[in-house]
């Protein structure tokens, strides 16, 4: 859950449309007893007018002075979820707030905003431990953030009148929260393209997702080796004793590229839905291979933004607030994030318009036994046939391709080198 307290307020004022016509009638009354001697008609102009200036007065002597606490339930969570808005409103005037209505400001325009209706709230009264008690209400509302980002949520505010309705006052809370909304993780199908047959052992192209685990995680019993750690239906099949490996032993690693420099997306004015796809697309990649019991890096082309070994949840929270940069390449230009070397992992790519360094740069990395493949968003040039020709195996998408598709074709042409 996330908190966060407003104890400043600003205030403004102004006539309502039935305020406004008041006044035309009074300043009408005037003109018109004025300009014929009725003098009667000008006391009522002038009463008429007094009015807007008592119902003035009126709302900012009753307005709310507010403390509020919001918290979110959960304080993360992914596009097209929904999180709870738990709001408590403390009275900290000296006089009763009225009934009012209220609008909490949301980020997404077309979403529009949270509208509320606030009763009756008494003053709250401070104990001698200076603690406030009474005074306070709770209202709530529930949210489905349309776009990943960190969302800007509030300020809260509150619309009171005065009782004829010729003046609207509106208190705005100052203080706002931010609500961490990730990318959403889409299933992908279960026979993906990547598997192992154990620690030392190369990596191959399969339509079956992950093997069989009591072979990858186990390995000849040692002197001293705990019996309790012996797989015994393994040692069965091997006729020697084999024992489960420790988790981290057995961990396989993955690297996910993805492209993150704004020059090589054609639809990069405003929100480009190139680049959604393609972190959509990394957390959904990250998700299924933690699910093969691979542990994976993402490497960024641009200057890098994400943790380096964030994974799971902290990479989703990372790739919330994720964006394209602007800068010269970053791992394409020198610092390989590891992917050189003895790594035989799997490498995934989302790439988008690649251009000649980065093409080459990516042939570099191909190793005996990799399972390279690169998700292609709308390009020209001849990077396909390049990224092919060194042992990639390149799919073809577009912001409108549901990433389990892209991932069925992947499957169905990866091929190992």
């Amino acid at each position: 859950m996330g908190t966060t307290s407003s104890r400043g307020a600003r205030s403004s004022a102004r006539l309502t449309a039935r305020g406004w016509l008041w006044v035309a009638i009074a300043v009408l009354l005037l003109a018109f007893g004025y300009g014929t001697g009725r003098v009667g008609l000008a006391q009522v102009g002038y009463l008429l007018l007094a009015l807007p200036a008592v119902g003035w007065a009126y709302v900012f002597v009753v307005r709310p002075r507010c403390e509020v606490t919001r918290r979110f339930a959960p304080s993360v969570v992914q596009v097209g979820e929904s999180t709870r808005v738990a709001l408590r409103i403390t009275n900290t005037g000296t006089h009763w707030a009225p009934a009012s209505n209220a609008r909490e400001i949301l980020p997404w325009p077309a979403f529009g905003d949270a509208s509320l209706s606030l009763p009756t709230i008494a003053p709250a009264r401070r104990t001698a431990s200076e603690q406030r008690t009474g005074g306070t209400v709770a209202v709530s509302y529930t949210i489905r953030p349309p776009q990943r980002g960190i969302a800007v949520i509030g300020p809260l505010n509150v619309e009171i009148r005065d009782p004829f309705g010729l003046v609207w006052l509106r208190v705005d809370a100052r203080r706002t929260d931010a609500l961490i909304v990730t990318p959403a993780v889409a299933p992908l199908q279960p026979g993906g393209i990547v598997t192992s047959s154990g620690a030392g052992d190369r990596p191959r192209a399969s339509r079956h997702a992950g093997g069989r685990e009591d072979q990858h995680n186990t390995r000849e019993y040692r002197e001293g080796d705990p019996l309790n750690r012996v797989h015994w239906r393994v040692s069965a099949r091997h006729g020697q004793l084999m024992v489960r490996q420790d988790e981290r032993q057995a961990q396989l690693e993955a690297r996910i590229i993805v492209e993150t420099r704004s020059r090589a997306y054609s639809d990069v004015a405003g929100e480009s839905d190139s680049f959604e796809w393609a972190v959509h697309m990394v957390a959904s990649l990250d998700a299924h291979l933690a699910d093969l019991g691979y542990r994976s890096r993402v490497i960024e082309t641009g200057s890098p933004q994400l943790h380096d070994d964030a994974s799971g949840e902290e990479l989703l929270i990372g790739l919330a607030s994720i964006q394209l940069t602007d800068g010269a390449a970053g791992r394409a230009s020198g610092d390989d994030g590891g992917l050189r070397g003895d790594r035989t992992g799997p490498i995934l790519a989302i790439l988008s318009n690649p251009d000649a360094a980065t093409v080459a740069w990516l042939a570099e990395l191909v190793r005996p036994g990799n399972v390279c493949v690169a998700f292609l968003l709308p390009s020209w040039g001849d990077a396909e046939r390049q990224l092919t020709r060194a042992g990639w195996t390149c799919v073809q998408v577009s912001p409108a391709t549901r990433l389990d598709d892209a991932w069925a074709l992947a499957g169905h042409d990866a091929v190992t080198v």
